[in-house]
């Protein structure tokens, strides 16, 4: 997975955003560090745990945390309304939520359950190494909600198999290596962003996340596409 880029690549560049950009060292160590806060909230192997932040190192860092100590991350937009919050975490029997100072606010979840601050994270204390615990073919990867149009939503399990599946499958047809860029212009919660993130990272190639407003311009993206030089792209048709 991602960790042999960590290791064979520490100073190449994983992400790049508007605000913020991360080394694939970097994506390690903050990793590791939510790593730890995942083990000190009991959350491990076959557990889930509820991601609410924006596209951002941030986001990909507390995904992969959550898979590495052997859980399935579930992604949730910042911009649910609460009730369907309070549905996908009680669904999903989350164990843990990772989400910003900003974002908690507005998202009115148990008082019981443990919650993660990425940004009350400080630099100084990422010292834990990045290393994943094994996990199997069957285990959860991540889970992802239908939008619940036509009735109650409902959550769709994808195993490490199928996301591994997925991974290789896109890294052969599109031939990507680590000198490719990749966009990431799809909400978190849905299944496209999965495309975008994973099969770039593993592969050791950049991630680069736009601005939201880019992502609502056609024209705005079109330059953003131009001048961030990206080589492989998941765009919706208007």
């Amino acid at each position: 997975f991602v960790e042999a880029q960590v290791r064979s690549r520490p100073g190449a560049l994983a992400i790049s955003a508007s605000n913020k950009c991360i080394t694939y060292a970097g994506l390690g160590a903050l990793t590791a560090t939510l790593m730890q806060k995942l083990r000190l909230a009991n959350c491990g192997r076959g557990d889930v745990a509820g991601v609410c932040l924006e596209p951002s190192p941030e986001f990909i860092a507390a995904a992969l945390a959550v898979m590495s100590v052997g859980g399935a991350y579930l992604p949730i937009d910042r911009n649910c309304p609460a009730e369907r919050v309070a549905f996908l975490v009680s669904d999903s029997a989350a164990r843990v939520f990772i989400t910003a100072s900003e974002i908690r606010g507005a998202l009115h979840l148990p008082t019981q359950m443990p919650i993660i601050e990425v940004d009350r994270i400080h630099e100084k204390g990422r010292t834990a190494a990045f290393t994943p615990e094994a996990v199997t073919p069957d285990d959860l990867a991540y889970i992802i909600y239908t939008s619940g149009s036509s009735g109650q939503p409902k959550g769709v399990e994808v195993t490490h198999r199928g996301l591994s599946n997925l991974i290789d499958w896109h890294i052969r047809e599109f031939q990507i290596t680590p000198s490719d860029r990749a966009s990431q212009i799809a909400a978190l919660s849905f299944d496209a962003a999965v495309w975008e993130i994973w099969p770039h990272l593993t592969s050791g190639a950049t991630l680069c996340i736009p601005e939201h407003e880019i992502c609502q311009d056609p024209f705005a993206l079109q330059q953003w596409l131009l001048s961030e030089q990206i080589t492989v792209s998941f765009a919706p048709t208007v």
